[in-house]
């Protein structure tokens, strides 16, 4: 099942609102819509995330809990 990145990201709570949105709407606009897209991108390729403009350690730190949550919620491990 795929999951909009903008939606999970504005829903999610396990991180501070401010950063979540601030992350959120960089990966959007980078071209990433998809969760899980997104979180199998994290965990193989870190370096791509780091790359996209306005991501830093910060935002890293918060997309991991982000997807933590994601996949925690479906079932999955990370």
């Amino acid at each position: 099942m795929n999951q909009e990145l903008w939606q999970y990201f504005n829903n999610c709570t396990v991180v501070d609102k401010g950063i979540r949105i601030h992350a959120g709407t960089q990966l959007v606009r980078s071209g990433l819509t998809d969760m899980e897209i997104l979180c199998e991108m994290l965990e193989h390729e870190p370096n791509k995330v780091l790359k996209i403009r306005n991501i830093g350690m910060k935002s890293i730190i918060a997309i991991q809990k982000v997807c933590e949550a994601y996949r925690r919620e479906r079932g999955g491990m990370f």
